[in-house]
């Protein structure tokens, strides 16, 4: 090509017939050269997409989110009480709608600018706390540095009348523990914003392969991978950030700054962090259509594999988005508070969510020959059957000692019950989801990432609730009100028992005692029945300050999220007991039994 080329040059004086005619033609030869060398250089348009990108549609947000209305959530309960104001405001679509009424552009409108940087915010989690998600519109790669630029965005400070309203300047945007949230995101993965080479850009605008589609980014830096209740805190709050930017109007477009279903395929979760995939990694797809990719990977390569949205092609668009951290989401700001809520259309919408997405239950209505089928489930369910409970196995920390002896107890004690063990742990997720939501009735866990699995109980949200059982074993140094919160908002029953906590130190010195005793001839079951004692044999304050004399390392003996569980039997057959007489109880008042 460069021999033709040069051939060509030689041969100009044939055609030309001036010295300024000559220039010219070689001037604009040499910016051929150019153009075919930058369109060399970036990837082809048709390299980068693996699926036709659905385009945009014209329409006005929606009033509510469709899923709310297929679900019978989207009417916000009888709110004439503080507390309930309370529950609606965090939990129902109110908090939605707070984020949406609390938006702020922090890009300089200036002329020719395309950057747009828009963040929400809400104090509705904690009314001294801003919790805050954004979009930044006309984002790009800069591969070098491995991070994302607005180039042509100059943050501005709010105005008087935005302060009035509560909502704070970029600078103030919070972080949150892990290094993760939109603070610690935006510093470690933006440039500065600063005007951009404005010559290279207009260059690019007019070259043939420019992509004119949009792509959503949502960079997400995780907290870890393994822990049930952190990993769906995050990917719940990125539902709750999407299901905000459906149902606010962008004002250049009079649309919807994301548009679902259109813009799902659109979208991909980019991970920050280099933790392992974890057993949940699927879930980033929930409202995001193609597969997660990780950053750093994908800028190690040198190149963009197929099937990704990391486009290095200076035409791509990008909306980045950057959403609501996990430790954001309020359902986990109040788990240390007894609330009375009992509602929650944001935590039953996004069970079902989870449900609909790992093929236990479908989202959709039913049509008419799948509601004949539903009926018939419904007279089979009618039958007489054991109820079901499911106990949460632990084999790390917090196991309950003795535990097979309180099984066996247990299975004598209640004969009509069908008693299922189950390590989750050992499971794929879906499979977990599967035997929570179609094979239990009584869930029964030590305190933990399990017990999670609350939120995909069945029930179908009447007036006199699910018609399941919650049993938390819950350690006697610590308060929780999380799970019990839970079950309330889905109507379901929760007992909770409290158990001895056992370090290691603990465990070491019962174990000498026990060989001791056997030594002496001790009967085991007297040895029993000794340390399985009541609550007079617990004097926990008595026992906390001699572990703080006597080692002066309190913190490790009684760290709730290491210690093992020793619990009365008496105590555990009558929560179980509890448990069980409730959904009895629930059965017989639907002619279920």
């Amino acid at each position: 090509m460069v021999v033709g080329i040069g051939g060509f040059l030689r041969r100009l004086p044939r055609f030309v017939h001036t010295a300024r005619q000559r220039h010219i033609l070689i001037t604009v030869t040499l910016v051929v050269l150019m153009l075919i060398f930058i369109t060399s250089t970036f990837p082809p348009r048709t390299s980068l997409w693996t699926t036709t990108l659905s385009q945009s549609v014209t329409a006005p947000p929606p009033k509510t989110l469709p899923e709310l209305q297929l679900l019978n959530l989207a009417q916000s309960p009888n709110t004439t009480t503080a507390a309930s104001r309370f529950c609606e405001d965090r939990f129902g679509p109110s908090y939605l709608y707070n984020l949406q009424d609390n938006a702020i552009q922090y890009c300089s409108q200036e002329p020719e600018s395309h950057s747009r940087l828009t963040c929400f915010h809400t104090k509705r989690r904690n009314p001294i706390q801003t919790d805050s998600f954004c979009i930044a519109q006309g984002a790009s790669l800069d591969t070098s540095r491995s991070q994302y630029t607005l180039g042509d965005c100059t943050l501005r400070r709010p105005v008087r009348e935005e302060l009035q309203r509560g909502l704070i300047p970029y600078t103030a945007i919070r972080g949150y523990w892990y290094d993760t949230g939109p603070r610690n995101v935006f510093s470690q993965f933006f440039t500065t914003f600063e005007t951009a080479s404005r010559p290279l850009l207009a260059l690019r605008a007019f070259l043939p392969f420019t992509n004119t589609q949009t792509v959503f980014t949502i960079l997400v830096k995780r907290e870890g991978e393994g822990n049930l209740w952190h990993c769906l805190m995050e990917i719940w709050s990125l539902t709750e950030s999407l299901d905000v930017l459906r149902l606010t109007t962008d004002p250049q477009t009079a649309q919807p700054f994301f548009h679902a279903p259109t813009d799902v395929p659109n979208a991909q979760v980019v991970i920050l962090d280099e933790h392992p995939d974890g057993p949940y990694f699927d879930l980033w797809t929930m409202l995001a259509g193609r597969p997660p990719v990780r950053l750093k990977e994908a800028l190690k390569s040198g190149r963009f594999k197929q099937g990704t949205m990391l486009a290095a092609s200076p035409g791509t668009k990008h909306k980045v988005i950057v959403p609501l951290a996990g430790a954001a989401n309020p359902i986990w700001e109040n788990d240390w508070v007894d609330r009375a809520c009992e509602d929650a259309a944001l935590l039953k919408l996004f069970g079902r969510r989870v449900l609909n997405h790992v093929g236990v239950r479908a989202f959709d209505a039913p049509t008419e020959e799948a509601s004949s089928t539903l009926s018939l489930v419904q007279v089979q369910a009618r039958q007489p059957r054991k109820i079901r409970v499911t106990y949460i196995v632990r084999k790390e920390s917090r196991r309950v000692l003795y535990f097979d002896a309180l099984l066996s107890s247990a299975r004598l004690a209640f004969p009509d019950v069908e008693a299922r063990l189950v390590d989750f742990a050992s499971l794929p997720f879906a499979e977990q989801v599967r035997i929570v939501h179609q094979e239990t009735d009584v869930l029964v866990g030590v305190h933990g990432a399990g017990l999670t699995h609350t939120m995909f109980l069945h029930g179908d949200w009447v007036e006199r609730g699910g018609g399941k059982a919650v049993v938390e074993i819950q350690p006697d140094i610590m308060d929780y009100k999380g799970f019990h919160n839970m079950a309330r908002m889905l109507g379901h029953g929760y007992f909770m028992a409290k158990a001895h906590s056992m370090s290691r130190d603990d465990l070491e010195e019962e174990r000498v005692s026990l060989s001791a005793k056997e030594r002496r001839g001790g009967a085991r079951q007297e040895e029993n029945d000794e340390t399985f004692g009541g609550p007079e044999d617990l004097d926990f304050s008595a026992q906390r300050e001699a572990h703080t004399h006597e080692d002066g390392h309190l913190h490790k003996r009684l760290d709730w999220h290491f210690v093992d569980v020793k619990i009365n039997e008496t105590w555990f057959l009558e929560v179980i007991g509890e448990a069980v007489a409730y959904v009895k109880g629930w059965r017989e008042s639907e002619g279920l039994n």
